[in-house]
């Protein structure tokens, strides 16, 4: 990403409209403790969280410690779409801030599954969870995929984009890990978020009878290139939602839902069976 495109991603984010000057701030001050390095714990106010991030320059860290809550719009929309007291799933968890926000919004009363296959990340996500006491999340050190295996996960320098590979290559910097089916560990789910990098078709292959029993709405993130890049049919998870009666819906800037007709290449979606979507809207308008 060239320095024109990184400066209109920052001026066009909706964190740095709205907190201009916090968000320059934080920026050079991470700058600087990523080069000590050293970590640094942060507070999110909405939901009252407290999250350690890592001290890395690019990608997740920079963006949580930069803009909080703020970092992506989806979680504000995760209070509509997530009751109290339900189950959800959050496959490629990274550091956790979608699996904290979730466990906030489902209480003790529900429970939390937070998958993340990279040793490194879900050393830091159990340290989250630990400290904000919830002791209803329950975190799995793997992958998810259709089967149950091992495989490697290659290494980004921004640790939200590591992969699985088909195949290992000498060049790979990654670590081996485990690969289970979300149906072997999860019986039913309100809600489910998948960020793993083209591998969403997999996912939701092994977690077929979920969906079909459960019908949780499935947040996911749609990017070809990566989808592609495994060797996956570029639509593959839209199409088999599709079979399954779901509808598409894309959040806009004013925080409401709109339909998505057709896949768009890059972006978070929500998929929402079909009996529910009229809900899902209304509550996004209130």
């Amino acid at each position: 990403m060239s320095l024109q495109e990184k400066l209109g991603f920052l001026f066009q984010h909706s964190g740095f409209r709205q907190e201009p000057l916090k968000v320059l701030f934080r920026l050079a001050f991470w700058y600087v403790r990523a080069r000590l390095p050293r970590p640094a714990s942060i507070t999110l106010g909405r939901w009252k969280l407290t999250m350690e991030i890592p001290p890395r320059w690019r990608g997740v860290s920079k963006l949580v410690y930069v803009f909080r809550e703020h970092y992506e719009p989806e979680l504000f929309a995760l209070e509509q779409l997530v009751p109290k007291g339900s189950v959800a799933v959050d496959v490629g968890a990274n550091y956790g801030i979608y699996t904290l926000v979730l466990a906030r919004l489902v209480g003790p009363e529900g429970k939390v599954y937070s998958f993340e296959p990279a040793h490194e990340a879900a050393q830091v996500l159990r340290r989250n969870v630990k400290k904000n006491k919830f002791h209803w999340v329950h975190v799995v050190q793997a992958a998810c995929a259709d089967c149950s295996a091992k495989a490697w996960l290659s290494h980004h320098p921004d640790p939200s984009k590591n992969a699985l590979v088909l195949a290992q290559r000498e060049t790979d910097k990654g670590e081996p890990v485990e690969v289970v089916r979300l149906d072997d560990i999860v019986e039913e789910a309100a809600f489910l978020k998948m960020d793993v990098e083209g591998a969403e078709e997999l996912v939701l292959k092994g977690g077929m009878n979920l969906i079909e029993r459960s019908r949780p709405v499935v947040m996911l993130e749609l990017n070809e290139g990566a989808v592609t890049s495994m060797g996956l049919e570029p639509w593959g998870a839209w199409r088999l939602l599709s079979s399954k009666d779901y509808s598409f819906l894309v959040l806009g800037e004013d925080g409401s839902f709109r339909v998505l007709e057709a896949p768009s290449p890059y972006g978070n979606i929500f998929a929402v069976p079909q009996e529910q979507l009229g809900s899902c809207l209304d509550s996004a308008r209130r």
